[in-house]
């Protein structure tokens, strides 16, 4: 059945494991609210899920900040309230024709978000200096690193076979 939950788990819990498979990081969450769920990227609020009594239809309503990101999604909308842009949702097609413009959003996201706490570099450091690039698949820890922000993303390498520094 079509519901908040149904409509979280076939989108944003998809995208969680396509993006973050081995990563508990808690990068995309929901909180229920009284009048649904909403959905946060990097503990930053993202969308609504919610019911439309005067339409009798579950929608996701998402910041307008975001609209750019969804130019070219085929659905139709409803009306815009206030800082939302909303898109009905009525199957699961729906939510297949939206996954590609929400996996677009949280790349964007991903790349510009910024935790406090650099750090030179972690216990992969050997098995990414071998790799020439950072072997994390969790892309916010990856961004905090220095050895990797620094040095090997510009081709410095300090350890291993692939040392040139």
């Amino acid at each position: 059945m079509l519901d908040d939950s149904y409509i979280y788990e076939n989108l944003f819990q998809k995208l969680s494991n396509e993006k973050d498979p081995d990563v508990q990081n808690g990068w995309i969450s929901k909180n229920k609210t009284k009048d649904g769920l909403s959905v946060s990227f990097f503990k930053k609020l993202t969308c609504h899920i919610r019911y439309s009594k005067k339409n009798n239809v579950f929608y996701i309503a998402i910041l307008k900040e975001y609209k750019d990101y969804f130019i070219g999604a085929n659905l139709p909308r409803m009306a815009d309230v206030a800082l939302w842009f909303r898109f009905p949702i009525t199957n699961k097609n729906d939510l297949e024709t939206l996954f590609p413009y929400f996996r677009k959003l949280y790349d964007h996201l991903a790349e510009n978000y910024s935790v406090s706490g650099m750090f030179g570099c972690c216990s992969h450091y050997l098995e990414c200096s071998d790799n020439k690039a950072c072997i994390s698949k969790d892309k916010v820890f990856s961004s905090r690193c220095q050895y990797n922000k620094l040095n090997l993303s510009n081709g410095k390498i300090f350890y291993g076979k692939n040392r040139n520094v």
